[in-house]
């Protein structure tokens, strides 16, 4: 666009160009405003957090599960190794649909990912359960959710906030790991 000489058409297609771009990122970096496309809003709310963040790797995507589509802010960096009994699982946190769940993932049979949860559940309470509501939630599966920090990422005004208890749940996290094994 900023080059001499060029035939009016091309300049017209370039600015029509610029703009549709610029009008898509305007819609997708703003969608955190509305809630008319669940997947723009939570991946703009999500982006959001993203940016305050400092020094995590982290993931937004999709997931279908049985129960629908859900939206994902994972943190890449923090899948840790963790055992109960002999038995190894993955301990990680990603928010899902605006909540912060606290999760594991094992092969093994129901009984041993009862304990296992039970166990990660008590670990969870002790290194957070003086500074955060902590809920128990989740249903039995391969990528098991043990609880929940009750805090709500989707809050358009805690961005910031948000961001703190996403590290603040991070720099803790090998806590976790201790109390479990």
């Amino acid at each position: 666009m900023v080059a001499t000489g060029q035939p009016p058409e091309v300049y017209e297609l370039a600015l029509a160009y610029r703009n549709a771009v610029q009008e898509q990122y305007d819609r997708i970096h703003n969608a955190y405003k509305s809630k008319d496309d669940l997947k723009l809003y939570h991946y703009s709310i999500y982006y959001e957090i993203q940016k305050r963040l400092k020094g995590m790797e982290t993931s937004i995507y999709t997931v279908r599960n049985p129960g629908g589509l859900v939206y994902i802010l994972n943190n890449s960096d923090y899948w840790l190794d963790f055992s109960v009994n002999q038995v190894a699982g993955k301990l990680y946190y990603e928010v899902v649909n605006g909540r912060l769940c606290i999760k594991f993932h094992v092969e093994a049979p129901n009984y041993i990912k009862y304990t296992m949860r039970d166990r990660v559940r008590e670990a969870i309470k002790k290194v957070y359960g003086s500074d955060y509501r902590i809920v128990d939630s989740g249903k039995l599966g391969a990528y098991m959710t043990a609880c929940q920090i009750d805090h709500d990422f989707n809050d358009i005004d805690k961005f910031d906030h948000s961001a703190q208890v996403f590290q603040d749940i991070a720099a803790r996290f090998n806590q976790v790991i201790k109390e479990i094994s």
